[in-house]
């Protein structure tokens, strides 16, 4: 089965706020690199952070080999800053992570995420656009669910998120913005929150 990540959002998001999310994102980074999720666009090793689009694949050619499995440290991730308390939902299912998993290709589809769409994506006039993502639990994955996190955080309901992931697999992304950033933990994603 495919994994996508799926969000909805406004045709034209707020150049301020979308400014935030690009600042908040770049913080993440160099902690996302320590996770193996090393994020770029092509052959470059950078991904594109501007005020008009977040750009960004998994690089290549990787260095993880022909596999890299990850299983997140979730007790480094908790002793780098102190979180608020989990629930107990997903305090149990701490060990539920599904593993990452490069198959020696570490790119699949580009995230991006435009701060205004343009015209040909607006045919049918509507005021708000689903957009997806195919990560297929690639080691940037993690990346594509950590601007999702900022995103929410910042676009607050106007941005929608939803996922063929469930709450355990989006928890090492949760405590690496809850620890790098100080919120994650108790941001509301899905659209039924």
């Amino acid at each position: 089965m495919q994994y996508n990540h799926m969000w909805g959002r406004p045709v034209t998001l707020p150049l301020h706020v979308f400014c935030a999310v690009v600042d908040d994102f770049r913080r993440l980074l160099a902690p996302l690199a320590d996770h193996d999720a090393h994020v770029g666009l092509s052959e470059e090793r950078d991904p594109r952070l501007d005020d008009d689009v977040i750009a960004f694949n998994g690089v290549s050619p990787c260095q993880h080999g022909r596999r890299l499995r990850r299983v997140t440290d979730v007790g480094r991730l908790l002793a780098v800053r102190s979180p608020p308390p989990l629930d107990g939902r997903v305090e149990n299912r701490l060990q539920a992570f599904r593993r990452r998993e490069c198959r020696g290709c570490c790119p699949l589809q580009p995230f991006v995420l435009e701060r205004e769409l343009a015209q040909a994506d607006l045919a049918d006039g509507r005021a708000s656009v689903w957009r997806w993502c195919r990560t297929d639990r690639r080691p940037y994955d993690l990346a594509v669910m950590c601007v999702l996190i900022v995103a929410r955080e910042h676009f607050g309901p106007s941005f929608l998120v939803d996922s063929n992931g469930d709450e355990p697999q989006w928890l090492e992304a949760r405590l690496l913005c809850e620890s790098v950033l100080g919120y994650g933990l108790q941001t509301l994603l899905w659209h039924g929150d």
